[in-house]
């Protein structure tokens, strides 16, 4: 039985290198010479700190679900019980917008680390186009320096013309 020929994304997914977002971070945060790299970087960073927090708030608003779930439980009369599912209902749609939250901020770090990294591989690739070009014209003046001088043509010098007065 053949095989199944590998999707285009099954491809990608072989060839797609992982990188340590921090080290390019770091690496695009050196090369001074573009403004976008201080936007890309500052941008990545205020989205991991977004990320940070939109996380804490997705892990508090499910502490406070579950102390309203007990709460629920401990309710002895039916309307305190009603009260304590009405605050459960609450902070679970709480929970809810904090997730979407989280969701979003983890989106905004997912851009900003893909520009990121972008902007390393464009440099990484001008740099090795430097490299190149130096090492064609150092090749070229190694070259030049080590060919022997050409003696120079003697040109016999014209004889002056005589002065007619």
């Amino acid at each position: 039985m053949a095989k199944a020929p590998a999707t285009r994304a099954k491809k990608k997914r072989v060839v797609r290198k992982k990188f340590d977002i921090a080290s390019v971070v770091s690496a695009v945060e050196t090369v001074t010479v573009s403004k976008i790299n201080k936007v890309a970087v500052g941008q990545f960073v205020k989205a991991e700190k977004a990320v940070e927090r939109a996380n804490n708030a997705v892990a508090t608003a499910e502490a406070r679900v579950a102390k309203a779930v007990d709460a629920v439980a401990a309710a002895k009369t039916p309307a305190a019980k009603a009260k304590q599912r009405e605050r459960a209902a609450t902070l679970r749609a709480a929970v809810a917008k904090a997730k979407a939250a989280a969701r979003a901020a983890a989106a905004e770090q997912r851009s900003a680390e893909k520009l990121v990294v972008a902007l390393h591989k464009a440099h990484e690739k001008a740099y090795a186009a430097y490299a190149k070009a130096y090492d064609r014209s150092a090749a070229a003046a190694a070259k030049a320096a080590a060919k022997k001088p050409r003696p120079r043509k003697k040109v016999a010098k014209k004889a002056a013309a005589p002065a007619t007065a």
